[in-house]
């Protein structure tokens, strides 16, 4: 299945579960998807505080746990997965471009940058201050 074909997938697969996904957590008493999804409520409300921290530590096991809810999760992980892109070497950064980006951050924007084909143009990453 090419990247299209995937990405359209996702698209639909995403949108026939966006009651779930999309509502802002705690505006709601009693989100929506409870009504339709009882079974799935009635088991996170038993969930206690370790096996929530245990899933918090590990989205493999949570993401096993919920799809026996949610069949579906399986199917959007699998068309999530893409093979990584070459990683490229990057010049060295002039002084400058340092400035008011802290390191952990210049450390995420560089990953993504030494993935992206490169341009006769410096990338721009706007967030990153």
């Amino acid at each position: 299945m090419n990247l299209r074909a995937r990405f359209l997938e996702l698209q639909t697969l995403l949108a026939e579960h966006e009651e779930i996904w999309r509502p802002a957590p705690f505006h709601s008493v009693s989100p929506r998807w409870r009504d339709h999804r009882p079974a799935l409520a009635t088991a996170l409300e038993a969930l206690d505080d370790e096996a929530v921290k245990r899933f918090g530590l590990d989205p493999e096991a949570c993401a096993d746990w919920l799809a026996a809810y949610l069949p579906a999760l399986g199917m959007v992980n699998k068309l999530s997965e893409v093979p990584a892109l070459p990683a490229r070497s990057l010049p060295a950064s002039r002084a400058r471009e340092d400035d008011g980006m802290p390191g952990r951050k210049r450390a995420q924007v560089e990953a993504f940058v030494r993935h992206i084909p490169a341009t006769v143009t410096p990338a721009l990453e706007w967030c990153a201050g």
